[in-house]
């Protein structure tokens, strides 16, 4: 299930609003009353950290998709810390071991 709301405009800034309550609430829904084993957490803010530790209390595993790439984007320590599997998305992407596995995710570049 994939969640994102539309930037609202505030002057001249766009701004997320709710996002990270939503992502929260379905989350605990999906472990608590769908009994879901697994959840895939797709972020990289330190603020899902306490999420991930309600959600394994409840007797779910988290698997965190880490995205750091240098001068750019990067997911917080503590975050990767609490996760029980944490995969770093450009380390396998530039990984020539999973190039097989990765290439097929892209498409090629004669599309």
């Amino acid at each position: 299930m994939m969640h994102f709301l539309p930037f609202k405009s505030a002057g001249k800034d766009l701004k997320e609003k709710g996002i990270d309550v939503w992502l929260a609430l379905e989350a605990y829904e999906l472990v608590s009353v769908r009994h879901c084993s697994v959840i895939v957490l797709i972020a990289g803010d330190g603020d899902y950290v306490p999420l991930v530790h309600k959600l394994r209390a409840l007797g779910s595993r988290v698997m965190l998709l880490a995205w750091n790439i240098p001068n750019h984007i990067g997911t917080a320590n503590d975050l990767m810390n609490a996760a029980a599997y944490t995969i770093e998305m450009a380390e396998l992407i530039d990984s020539d071991a999973v190039n097989t596995l990765t290439n097929g995710l892209f498409g090629s570049a004669s599309n």
